[in-house]
């Protein structure tokens, strides 16, 4: 015996097609919750990173303070295209840089490589 509703259509193909539109629209939905985290996700990382660059600046300026009183001085920076921080020691009399660590040319490679990295793995799918 077939169970049909009022319209005269057995139950059963209905609860198939309606399970079927169930599933695609349940896709979609997933997809779109996936796109809204992954959004949410990016911007919480991007923010945590200009947070840590701020954090390394202010500390940079800090240690830029307390080695003042010393005859050769040492003055620390952060290079934001290498994400890497950096000291010079400058001489206190002249102000010429004397040393820096590390060096210009390997900022300069620390950021080649980061460019580089990030067109290999940034890429999205």
């Amino acid at each position: 015996m077939e169970i049909s509703n009022l319209s005269g259509q057995p139950l059963a193909g209905r609860e198939k097609g309606f399970k079927a539109q169930e599933s695609v629209g349940g896709k979609q939905e997933a997809q779109k919750m996936l796109e809204s985290t992954t959004r949410e996700s990016e911007q919480q990382s991007a923010a945590r990173q200009s947070a840590a660059r701020e954090q390394l600046m202010r500390m940079a300026a800090e240690m830029n303070e307390m080695t003042g009183p010393l005859h050769t001085r040492i003055s620390f920076g952060f290079s934001e295209d290498a994400s890497a921080m950096y000291l010079n020691v400058i001489d206190g009399d002249s102000g010429k840089v004397i040393r820096q660590f590390p060096s210009e040319e390997a900022l300069e490679f620390a950021a080649k490589m980061r460019e580089f990295v990030g067109m290999l793995l940034d890429k999205r799918i």
